[in-house]
């Protein structure tokens, strides 16, 4: 029998509009059923500021518990990012 590996996905957005309130977020909404059809489970949503620090360190600590990382800001200038990537 072949082990299928699970696999497991965070959804970072990135945006002070967003954290304010001035923008709703639905990408993440459609982003995430899009994935779960492939079979990815969406386990966190997190909406961070546009702060170079946060973001780093943001995305430093999801790759430690997350498969796979799919960020974006509001434009959806949207990446996925995998660790087996060599991105």
């Amino acid at each position: 029998m072949v082990k299928k590996d699970k696999y497991f996905a965070s959804i970072l957005v990135i945006g002070d509009e967003v954290l304010s309130g001035r923008t709703l977020d639905t990408n993440s909404n459609h982003i995430a059923k899009k994935i779960e059809d492939l079979g990815i489970s969406v386990n966190e949503i997190r909406v961070i500021p546009d702060n170079k620090g946060k973001i780093i360190k943001t995305a430093i600590n999801l790759f430690i518990l997350f498969n796979i990382i799919i960020y974006y800001n509001i434009y959806l200038n949207y990446y996925i990012k995998n660790k087996s990537s060599t991105c």
